[in-house]
């Protein structure tokens, strides 16, 4: 007769056996049905930067895309119900945001989908899933237009690097079934990007070295993001989506900040690097810590936040974190694994670049930039072009400045604009300045709007003013949106908005930190604080040939916070002739007619 302690134990391990073999059977029995659920693929095809294989036997033809590339497919009909429409696309995106910010924003779906998901109602419903290889997410929504009549309408969406959005949309009649989720997660499996590797998970712990010898590791389930942009100067992760329903990418940026800098300063580096950014109450997380949430004017629900860390050398670790709806449970998870592991190796002495950015502003006062206006005569244009390299675009232009002088006996009065324009594929935003300044710049005023425009977007934004002005060493910055400042004393190594552009390559002469209200490629307004920019020569810049087969000078430019540079190219005679952006984004010069 067996030992009860034995027989115990054979019965404990039949059980499990059992249990094992009954979940490898359902396992078994829903793989099963998953792939009867399939349909019959045809040959990868590329259409343009897509790579994608579409139902063998459905009628695809080529989609019109804004910002991108796209197929469509229709499903023959059968005897009991129409066919349903198929449709991929790749686009570009406004960043690594949220997929469904890019599906809103886009006008795949609906502002009132994202209540939906939030209330919970039925047919609605969102999950991760892998697209291409990346995180990403897939929602099935559903309306009744009229009585007996049902629309159903499954999209997925991943976000890759430099801009991209991979999108899957299945519609149809009916009631939304099994099969249909199937077929997204189908074509998931079967799209892809070309020069684009799939996502490869971190290491959990693994370190990343960000600029100025600052590591930090990635926390557990975070992808760290391919990066092989030069004027990218940041790192990113991403949530790798095996749990849950949530995506969440996090920015970590090397930046700078000083013991005298207060709450502003933080706040601008995030305005900087959104101009729709507004920020809620900062709080204070240590000594050297901050954190902010971003507030929503819209209120869709897409939360973000930001936090600084600081070192008392003057570097600093800026992270930004993104997410969907309801993704900010999220963060505080992601920040305490960042937050452990921040190292900054050594010590640094940044007080040269603030002496030499005093310096640097004088010299712009003492005539520098009079001298640039008064180059071409009493007046003058320029006009810029701008193409992005990535999508083989032609070129457009871009952005236009002009420029006048006036004089009456020794006194020199300069005054201009500046504007930009929306473009196919670089940016969604109208930008104005104009501007007025005395000869020895002690008295400066310029004024900026800025209005954007989306796809999908059918609500007009209003246009947002900044008015910023300089009287003999005192200064006024007024937003309509934001904080203002009122009458506070102009910092030793403020250089004007409106002329930095036309002396950068003598800001270079010596690595400097200057500061300003605003810049080119940086159209942020409302920030609550000044600019700071990091003006140099690096050897890491990609090498330009003027028309003699000469590499030509390039000044490095970064503002603060945004991880972001733009290299500035100069001809043998001193004149600029191109701006490489990050995101492959290149702008080229012209004399304006």
């Amino acid at each position: 007769m067996l030992n009860p302690k034995v027989r115990q134990i054979l019965m404990q391990g039949l059980l499990v056996l059992v249990f094992a073999a009954a979940v490898g059977l359902a396992a078994l029995v829903t793989r099963h049905v998953r792939m009867s659920m399939r349909v019959e693929l045809g040959d990868q095809r590329s259409i343009g930067r897509l790579v994608v294989r579409m139902p063998a036997k459905w009628l695809s033809s080529p989609a019109v895309v804004e910002k991108g590339d796209g197929v469509e497919a229709e499903e023959p009909p059968s005897e009991v119900q129409a066919g349903r429409r198929l449709r991929v696309i790749r686009q570009k995106s406004d960043g690594l945001v949220s997929p469904l910010q890019h599906l809103v924003r886009s006008g795949h779906i609906k502002g009132d989908v994202i209540k939906a998901l939030a209330e919970g109602r039925e047919g609605f419903s969102i999950s991760n899933l892998s697209i291409g290889g990346w995180p990403g997410q897939m929602v099935t929504t559903w309306s009744s237009p009229r009585a007996g009549v049902v629309h159903k309408d499954v999209v997925a969406c991943a976000m890759l690097p430099s801009s991209q959005a991979l999108v899957i949309q299945l519609q149809g009649l009916g009631p939304l079934d099994a099969s249909d989720k199937e077929l997204v997660r189908q074509m998931s499996e079967n799209v892809a990007l070309a020069m684009q590797d799939p996502a490869i998970a971190a290491a959990a712990g693994g370190v990343i070295e960000l600029l100025d010898e600052i590591k930090v590791e990635a926390p557990a389930h975070y992808v760290l993001v391919p990066n092989n942009d030069p004027n990218q100067l940041q790192r990113q992760l991403l949530f790798d989506g095996s749990r849950g329903s949530g995506w969440v990418a996090v920015d970590l940026t090397s930046c700078v900040f000083f013991a005298d800098d207060g709450e502003e300063a933080f706040l601008t580096m995030l305005a900087g690097r959104d101009p729709e950014w507004r920020s809620g109450p900062v709080k204070h997380l240590g000594l050297r810590t901050l954190m902010v949430d971003r507030t929503e004017a819209a209120g869709q629900g897409f939360p973000a936040r930001g936090y600084l860390t600081a070192n008392s050398d003057g570097r600093a670790l800026l992270v930004v974190m993104r997410g969907g709806p309801g993704d900010q449970r999220m963060f505080d998870s992601a920040w305490q694994g960042i937050a452990s592991s921040v190292r900054f190796a050594g010590t640094r002495d940044l007080s040269a670049l603030l002496v030499n950015g005093a310096e640097a502003s004088r010299a712009v006062a003492a005539g520098e930039a009079l001298a640039r206006l008064s180059g071409g005569g009493e007046s003058g244009a320029l006009d810029w072009w701008m193409w992005d390299e990535s999508e083989n675009a032609d070129k457009e232009l871009w952005s236009q400045m002009k420029w006048q002088l006036t004089r009456k006996g020794d006194d020199v009065q300069m005054s201009g604009t500046r504007t930009s324009r929306p473009m196919a594929y670089a940016t969604d935003t109208q930008f104005a300045q104009q501007w007025s300044a005395s000869g020895d710049l002690s008295r400066y005023q310029i004024t900026t709007s800025r209005e954007v425009r989306r796809a999908g977007n059918s609500m007009s934004r209003p246009k947002l003013e900044q008015q910023v002005s300089v009287e003999r060493g005192r200064m006024t910055l007024a937003s309509v949106l934001g904080q203002s400042q009122v009458d506070v004393a102009a910092p030793g190594r403020y250089v004007p908005g409106a002329l930095l552009p036309l002396v950068v390559q003598e800001l270079a002469e010596r690595p400097s930190l200057v500061k300003t209200e605003s810049f080119v490629g940086v159209e942020t307004l409302a920030p609550p604080g000044l600019l700071t920019l990091f003006v140099t020569r690096l050897n890491d810049s990609p090498v330009r040939l003027d028309e003699d087969d000469k590499p030509m000078d390039c000044v490095t430019v970064s503002v603060n916070g945004t991880g972001m540079a733009s290299r500035w190219y100069y001809s043998a005679d001193h004149e600029l002739r191109f701006i490489d952006f990050a995101g492959g984004l290149k702008a080229q010069s012209g004399v304006g007619k």
